[in-house]
């Protein structure tokens, strides 16, 4: 039996002293007096080690080191989160485990962060999640980009609907083929001089394709986590 702590660090690693003071600042306001959460990396510690994750481009992202110690950081706090029944042994096994199922390169700020990380170390460990303030700000920040995300999209789809719309609108009225193939087809029948003339059709009008996209980001500690 162990006791799991979760260590929360302010992220302090940019390299604008500026840009440091101003994510410490802001921290202090949302968390200790909004108490909404902030802009954290969080650690889990087990039987002596401190265990987060973070980018990097080849290998696991999944990295020890000593308690409070991740000098990329400033420390900040730490949360109880209870005691894992598990033998020391069983919880390296799982450390193993997710060592491999936990690459650097799939750092994503939003989606998959070192909080994601702690929450899954948890849950295995058999103890309490991290707090909820600890990933708020990219959970709500994930769920802000997927809204935006989709109303893109839906935007897109409804500009084709309406010029395909429009097109089939103006082809009932005119009688007229908005597209470029039927006027060539009429060239072909022989609307025209005694030189084949030249084919007369309607305006084209094709409608925009639909663009997506997201965007991530990656931090750096060791190894390279560059945000949390």
């Amino acid at each position: 039996m162990s006791l799991v702590t979760l260590h929360v660090y302010d992220i302090t690693n940019t390299q604008y002293e500026a840009a440091n003071s101003a994510i410490q600042n802001l921290n202090r306001f949302t968390k200790d007096a909004l108490g909404a959460g902030g802009i954290f990396h969080g650690a889990v510690e087990v039987n002596g080690d401190e265990w987060s994750y973070g980018y990097c481009d080849r290998g696991s992202g999944v990295y020890p080191c000593r308690p409070k110690g991740n000098s990329g950081y400033t420390y900040r706090e730490s949360v109880a989160l209870g005691v894992t029944a598990l033998a020391p042994a069983s919880v390296q096994r799982i450390l193993h485990a997710l060592r491999t199922q936990w690459p650097g390169h799939e750092y994503d700020l939003l989606a998959r962060n070192c909080n994601h990380f702690c929450a899954t170390l948890c849950e295995k460990l058999g103890v309490m999640p991290p707090p909820q303030w600890v990933n708020r700000f990219a959970g709500h920040a994930d769920a802000t980009v997927a809204a935006v995300t989709y109303a893109r999209d839906q935007t897109n789809k409804a500009i084709a609907d309406i010029s395909s719309a429009a097109s089939a609108a103006w082809e009932s009225l005119t009688g007229v083929s908005t597209s470029v193939d039927d006027g060539a087809s009429a060239a072909a029948n022989g609307e025209g001089g005694s030189r084949g003339g030249s084919a007369r059709a309607g305006g084209s009008s094709a409608p925009p394709s639909s663009r997506g996209g997201g965007s991530t980001a990656s931090d750096s500690t060791p190894p390279d986590e560059a945000r949390t």
